[in-house]
């Protein structure tokens, strides 16, 4: 049976086919907030790690919050985000990138962490040496230090994906609330009430709008909003679809509740946002 063989030069050339969809645009630290931002950055993706300091954080319009360091938050090009320093002393880790894989990243990956897109950290040093190791390789030409740089961000999503379920002891509730999290996303009209839920996981109301604020930094019912809205919007891509159709299809009788709730969580009228060709 014949060998596969491999020189240095194939496995390079493999390797950068491979990962040629994720581009690192910028990697660096210490970068302190130099002024106050309410824009998107079309076509970027982005992990922001706030070491020292506090900022401003806001995403479309729903109003800021004060992030304290150590916090994670990331950018997506399909959001209008509101940052602003506080008081100049915040310091940050900054990774940004473009590519297919770069938007699975964010949007299927980070985006479930917490629908708000910043989370509380809980193993800052750990976070520290993953964006010092990709720092160190993802603005280098070589394809082999561009691969592990990829590799590394998603072994970061990994990583925090699985920290608050170490100890269930700790989180003995945590895997069952994400999953009810992650039902929603991916079936965002289904009809659910956040009563429900609670009792489909034999919790009182109370207590599980406490776990899912501390799990998702969201409330259950604003979180099915959102999804739902996410939904609409993906809707909108299709031309063929009349606005007033979408609206109805996502259970709004009156198209202009519905222009209203789609404006509070994605920043812009339904038209807008179909205009903008998002």
């Amino acid at each position: 049976m014949a060998s596969l063989r491999f020189d240095l030069a194939e496995m390079i050339m493999l390797m950068r086919r491979y990962f040629d969809d994720l581009s690192f645009v910028l990697a660096s630290r210490d970068a302190p907030l130099a002024a106050p931002l309410d824009c998107r950055w079309p076509g970027l993706y982005s992990l922001q790690f706030l070491r020292r300091g506090a900022l401003w954080h806001g995403r479309d319009g729903q109003g800021t919050t004060l992030l304290q360091a150590p916090a994670l938050y990331w950018i997506d090009p399909s959001h209008t985000y509101q940052l602003a320093p506080h008081d100049g002393t915040d310091r940050r880790h900054v990774v940004n990138f473009r590519g297919a894989r770069g938007e699975r990243l964010i949007a299927r990956g980070f985006d479930h962490l917490s629908t708000q897109g910043w989370m509380p950290v809980m193993a800052p040093k750990r976070l520290e040496a993953f964006f010092a190791l990709i720092e160190g390789k993802a603005m280098l030409p070589d394809a082999r230090a561009h691969a592990e740089a990829v590799i590394l961000l998603e072994q970061l999503l990994a990583a925090l994906d699985g920290e608050a379920d170490a100890d269930p002891a700790v989180h003995p509730h945590r895997a069952t609330v994400l999953a009810v999290a992650r039902r929603i996303q991916e079936s965002p009209w289904r009809r659910e009430s956040p009563a429900g839920l609670a009792k489909e996981l034999h919790l009182s109301y109370s207590h599980f709008r406490r776990l899912f604020r501390q799990y998702l930094q969201q409330s259950p019912a604003s979180y099915i909003l959102c999804c739902r809205m996410r939904a609409a919007a993906e809707w909108m891509r299709d031309p063929m679809r009349q606005i007033k159709d979408i609206a109805s299809d996502a259970g709004y009788d009156d198209p202009a509740q519905f222009t209203r709730a789609f404006r509070r969580h994605m920043g812009l009228s339904p038209q807008e946002y179909r205009r903008a060709g998002f």
